[in-house]
């Protein structure tokens, strides 16, 4: 019986031992990390993607350090970026009306010139799954969604039939 009170009590010492310095340690915090940036944007793999002051598209990996680049310079800044799918992420130049879709590595895959569509005021744009894109063009006030290989009918959708402003 005094063994078993003895290794209790010894146990107790050593858990308020252990207990003490957990307490004792500096409180921790989430990591923080401070990059300058124009834009930024999450996936769904929980990578960051971030538009530098010089406009160069980046891709940071867990450790938040660059994995990928991507810049066009002849096309000015980007207006939106689009991660929702990982694997073709839109890139949106409105001043160009331009799409540049880039892969995981953003390494390009496909440019769509929105004007070769028909379309000159188109202010947004993004993903609409099923291999679509969703644009909006403030000339007709119009949702339109399109397919990116041009084989699919257009099929718009007029937002000032839908609301009750002109």
């Amino acid at each position: 019986m005094n063994k078993t009170y003895k290794s209790t009590f010894l146990n107790l010492i050593i858990g308020l031992f252990f207990l003490n310095g957990i307490l004792a340690q500096e409180p921790r915090s989430i990591d923080s990390i401070f990059i300058a940036h124009t834009q930024f944007t999450i996936d769904k793999f929980d990578a960051l993607y971030i538009v530098s002051p010089d406009n160069e598209l980046q891709k940071l990996n867990s450790n938040h350090k660059i994995a990928f680049r991507y810049s066009n310079s002849r096309l000015g800044n980007f207006s939106s970026i689009d991660v929702s799918n990982p694997l073709a992420i839109i890139c949106f130049y409105e001043d160009f009306q331009t799409i540049i879709f880039l892969d995981r590595t953003l390494s390009p895959l496909t440019e769509i010139d929105l004007g070769d569509w028909g379309f000159n005021n188109v202010t947004a744009t993004c993903s609409s799954g099923n291999n679509q894109i969703w644009i909006y063009d403030a000339s007709h006030m119009q949702l339109i969604q399109i397919a990116k290989d041009r084989t699919t009918p257009i099929r718009t959708f007029p937002i000032n039939l839908q609301t009750d402003e002109p």
